[in-house]
């Protein structure tokens, strides 16, 4: 919905013509529309690849190639590449480790993913805190990061 918006809004400013309802709608269903059934395309055959080959390393290799090449191959038809590897996460994460996968492979398959995660969860929290590092520290921003913190913690105790 925001690259549709962006999408639009820029239009606005490059052409100065407003866009009709039309065509929001058609490029929300491009956009969705297209990103889904892409999704669904890329899910079933690398499904049906996963199924073919009995290859632990091989199979693991191909979740990562699947995501990785979908999303540039979305990006490219210019459509929904989060929309599309969401799909293709849940046709091969449903039914990939017990229709398609051997028990190698699941356990190789989550261990590899796990290993992504934790790397990119590192990556996001060091990122994080090269930013507070350019934060310059004034009595506006204290006051501002104490009023978050306690906001937080009378919002998780339902003060």
């Amino acid at each position: 919905m925001g690259v549709v918006l962006f999408s639009l809004l820029l239009g606005v400013l490059a052409d100065g013509t407003i866009p009709t309802a039309g065509q929001g709608l058609k490029l929300l269903l491009h956009e969705a529309g297209g990103g889904l059934l892409f999704g669904l395309v890329l899910g079933y055959s690398t499904f049906k690849l996963l199924r073919s080959i009995d290859a632990y390393h091989v199979e693991v290799m191909l979740t990562p190639a699947a995501v990785m090449g979908g999303y540039a191959l979305a990006s490219h038809l210019h459509i929904s590449g989060p929309l599309a590897m969401v799909v293709v996460g849940l046709i091969i994460g449903n039914g990939g480790p017990t229709l398609a996968m051997s028990d190698t492979t699941r356990r190789n398959v989550d261990l590899f993913w796990e290993l992504v995660d934790e790397v990119l969860n590192a990556v996001l929290f060091l990122l994080i805190g090269m930013e507070a590092l350019l934060v310059p520290c004034t009595a506006q921003t204290a006051a501002a990061a104490i009023a978050v913190v306690v906001g937080e913690r009378c919002w998780v105790l339902d003060l």
